[in-house]
């Protein structure tokens, strides 16, 4: 059983619906994701930033896979977090991609999808283990500067703004929690 802290008092509670190794809890007319700790998930603009501190600090101990798969979360947590606030489908990396295409499409910005092809390839490196360290502190660049056109971006695009290819977010969901 799950348990989660209740509105009075902080006291444990068991909470029964979760999805996802997460919590569902209702406070205050909105719905709150939770670790199984109890603790609330964190946004993706958070993780975002985080990642990117992380992946500095990464390079600085020499670290290259743990650099490169910072390097690629923190992009993928920007575009999520797009995603999200739209209602976006934005759950496997073909997703992420449309997105990314989408926004370099519509804000008439190619080099905002050359920027996340490149940064990529760093979620790759986590696997291969091919790329030197010089190389990904080029990819750390990249992606500080995609995550920052990411955020501008975010900041003047309507909420509002039909998704990529058209698809509606909960046509998705249905067809997505019927394949699983």
């Amino acid at each position: 059983m799950l348990y989660a802290p209740s509105r009075q008092g902080g006291r444990l509670r068991k909470v029964s619906k979760f999805k996802e190794g997460a919590a569902t809890m209702r406070l205050g007319g909105k719905t709150r994701l939770r670790t199984p700790s109890g603790k609330p998930i964190e946004p993706h603009s958070r993780h975002r930033d985080r990642l990117l501190r992380h992946a500095d600090k990464m390079l600085e101990k020499g670290d290259r896979l743990q650099a490169s798969e910072k390097i690629w979360g923190a992009v993928a947590h920007g575009i999520k977090h797009i995603a999200r606030r739209r209602k976006w489908p934005n759950h496997a990396h073909e997703d992420l991609q449309d997105i990314a295409r989408y926004l370099s499409e519509k804000e008439k910005t190619p080099h905002l999808y050359t920027l996340f092809k490149a940064v990529e390839h760093y979620h790759r490196n986590f696997y291969a283990d091919t790329r030197r360290i010089p190389d990904i502190r080029t990819g750390k660049r990249e992606a500080d500067e995609l995550v920052e056109l990411l955020k501008r971006i975010d900041e003047t695009m309507p909420l509002n703004l039909a998704p990529p290819h058209g698809r509606d977010y909960q046509d998705y969901q249905k067809r997505h929690r019927r394949a699983a």
